[in-house]
Parts: structure tokens; C-alpha cells; sequence
């Protein structure tokens, strides 16, 4: 029933923004920017910042209301109520983008990324940029920027894993997002698909064994509750972002679109020095908590893992010599 409620509420910002064709001068453009992650985590952190500033700098004719742990929806949700035409912004994959541009799943493979330089390059490369513009003319969806990264992503289980084969048949969660799907299955792993609002109650339950996510969403969505060990695996650099419709986008004056955009990068590097100087803290909490840290042999997980560009689904989709682009692009 709420979501059928909260489907409806959006329906009406869609009708009232067609109704008038443009928003009303004398009232607050009202944007909506939801994620799933929880009110202590640094893209929470990082979107109240953009809000604080896109309202100071447009005066208050931009206000962004900022909605946590799936209170819009997953992150499908909202990206596919921005293709819609909703009001609303979402915190966005490579991997969720790619259904409008397949290239971009590349940017979310297994150990692509080694160091936060190769990252800062490969986000504000002319490679992204043409695909996000070709996602816009694809979908009609804006991507206002690439560089709020959400950490290493890690393995939490009951056990540790130091080799890669003891992945073997291990249930682990996935978002419905088939780069992470075909990365587990490649690693040997049996994903299962289910949103991240569940995987608390997935873990309790044993519907999975395990679940991955950077040192703060673990530490955010209290995970450590229910398993014990986690495996220093870094096995994906998160690259995220924010998308919107382009409609909504182009009905704000242009100054206003340039602030959005602007303030958009401002934030993803707040998040992204809050993400990288707290993960020795990250660390100590969750030790602090009764947590084991394991460190594997990732030269082994590397190894396994490099089939995920050459013979998965996802790699099927792209372009010959793709994987060389994107190294490029990070140097």
C-alpha cells in the first residue's frame, strides 16, 4: 500500500510539472534526491551539503529534500521515476545506467581501479562524459556528475574467505544489477538478487550467507549485527552518481542548472575525502564491535575476476578494445 501510495504522489509531480510546462517563478523548485543508504554514511552527509548550497547560492529557489534508507524507493526507483519525468534525483550505478548505455557497466568491474588518482581521472574523463551524453539521448536522463565514491566494497559473512575458491557456492547478495551478478558468479559465488532494504533480514534469515558493501555501509546499515567477519576483498572501487530527468533539468534557468551541477561535484568531493580518510576508523569500529578483519589473497580474487571483461553477459554487450579505453582514460 505505500508504495502503490507513494507511486501515486509521483504520478501527480509528473502531471503538475506537464500541467504548467515550467516551474512557477514565485515558488521553490522542490527536488526530491532519494538513497538507500543510512542517515550516518557519508553520501547522506554529502547530500545534505548540496542542498545546503544549491539553496543558499539559487536563494531559495531551489530546495532539495533529502530522503535515506529507501524512503523513495531503491535506486532503480528513483532512476527509473526520473525517466519519468519526476522531480526527484537518484543516486546512481554504472551498472543501473547501463541499461540506457551498456558501456558504462565497464566503469563498475572488478579491481579496475587501483589508486583514487586512477578514479579522480576516469570520472572526469571525455570517455565518461560521451557515454553519460549518450545515456541523456538514449533515456532522457542527465547525469550531473560522476565522483561521489562510496568506497571499496568489501565481503561480510560468518566466515572469511582468504582464497578466492572458498567463494565457491557461497549465497551472497546482489542488487539487481548485472555487473555485480556476473563479477560473484565469475568468482564462483551464487548471487541472489534481492534490495538492499532486505539484506539485514536476508543475513538474519539465511537467505544469503553473505553480503558486500564499503567498510561505512557496513557499519551504517549495522550488519556487523548479524555476521562477524568481513574480508578486506576491495573487489569493486564504487563509482556513483546523481541522475535526473533532463526535462526537469532544462526547465531551470540556466544560472540554477549551472549551480546544481556545480555544487553536485562540490558535494561528490566532500564525500569522497570523507569516504577515503575514514576507513582506518571504519576499521576500528567494526573491530570495536566484535568484527574480524580478514585479508585474502587478492592476487588470486584479481586473477579470477579478469574472465568478467572477456566472457560475461555484461562484457558481451560492449565494444571491442573497451577495456583499453577506460585504462587510458585513468592515466
Amino acid at each position: 500500500m505505500k508504495r502503490i501510495l507513494f507511486i501515486l504522489s509521483i504520478l501527480m509531480l509528473i502531471v503538475a510539472f506537464a500541467a504548467t510546462g515550467s516551474w512557477a517563478a514565485s515558488k521553490p523548485i522542490v527536488l526530491k534526491m532519494g538513497h538507500v543508504l543510512a542517515p550516518s554514511e557519508p553520501t547522506q552527509k554529502a547530500a545534505l551539503e548540496w542542498a545546503k548550497q544549491v539553496k543558499a547560492r539559487t536563494k531559495g529557489g531551489i530546495e532539495i529534500q533529502v530522503f535515506p534508507s529507501s524512503q523513495l524507493g531503491s535506486n532503480r526507483d528513483n532512476m527509473e521515476q526520473a525517466r519519468m519525468k519526476a522531480p526527484v534525483v537518484g543516486h546512481i550505478e554504472p551498472g543501473y545506467a547501463s541499461e540506457y548505455m551498456p558501456y558504462l557497466s565497464v566503469l563498475q568491474g572488478p579491481f579496475l581501479i587501483n589508486t583514487m588518482q586512477e578514479y579522480r581521472n576516469l570520472v572526469n574523463s571525455e570517455l565518461i562524459k560521451k557515454w553519460s551524453d549518450q545515456m541523456l539521448k538514449n533515456s532522457g536522463l542527465r547525469i550531473l556528475t560522476w565522483n561521489w565514491y562510496f568506497g571499496s566494497r568489501h565481503i561480510i559473512s560468518d566466515k572469511g574467505f582468504k582464497t578466492v575458491d572458498q567463494l565457491a557456492g557461497i549465497k551472497i547478495r546482489c542488487p539487481p544489477n548485472p555487473v555485480w551478478v556476473d563479477t560473484f558468479k565469475i568468482l564462483g559465488a551464487t548471487p541472489v538478487t534481492i534490495e538492499w532494504a532486505e539484506v539485514y533480514t536476508g543475513l538474519s534469515q539465511g537467505v544469503v550467507e553473505a553480503a558486500e558493501a564499503p567498510l561505512s555501509t557496513l557499519l551504517g546499515s549495522k550488519l556487523y549485527e548479524v555476521k562477524k567477519t568481513v574480508t578486506l576483498t576491495g573487489h569493486f572501487q564504487a563509482i556513483t552518481g546523481l541522475v535526473m530527468s533532463d526535462q526537469v533539468y532544462q526547465s531551470l534557468p540556466a544560472e540554477w542548472q549551472q549551480i546544481l551541477v556545480e555544487e553536485a561535484i562540490k558535494a561528490g568531493e566532500l564525500m569522497t575525502d570523507m569516504t577515503v580518510n575514514g576507513q582506518e576508523g571504519y576499521k576500528n569500529e567494526l573491530k570495536a564491535k566484535g568484527v574480524s578483519l580478514v585479508e585474502p589473497d587478492i592476487e588470486g580474487f584479481k586473477e579470477k575476476s579478469k574472465a568478467f571483461y572477456t566472457d560475461s553477459d555484461v562484457s558481451k554487450k560492449w565494444y571491442k578494445g573497451i577495456y583499453k579505453d577506460v585504462q587510458a582514460a585513468m592515466k
